[in-house]
């Protein structure tokens, strides 16, 4: 059974919510702009599944996960940045 973790267009709330699930998080988005996020976990077997919408551009900075972390993104762009180095498009 499938359990919504976040819904919200607050920002801060969103961090705290991440952050507790995934790894401590800081976003920066434009103040002028509504910023919704949504996150839903399912089960899958031994793992979990979730699902993450944002209705908005931001940056953020976390810290390393814990597990193994797979990503689609259906539409937009993820520009990952090593720490200490160069962009790395699309990881």
């Amino acid at each position: 059974m499938s359990v919504v973790l976040l819904d919200t267009t607050d920002l801060g709330e969103a961090e705290e919510v991440l952050s507790a699930n995934y790894s401590k998080m800081q976003f920066a988005a434009s103040a002028d702009r509504p910023t919704r996020t949504w996150a839903k976990r399912s089960p899958l077997g031994s793992m979990a599944f979730d699902e993450l919408r944002y209705d908005y551009v931001f940056h953020y900075e976390g810290d390393p996960m814990d597990g193994i972390v797979l990503t689609r993104v259906r539409s937009g762009a993820v520009i990952h940045e090593q720490p200490g180095g160069g962009l790395i498009p699309g990881q």
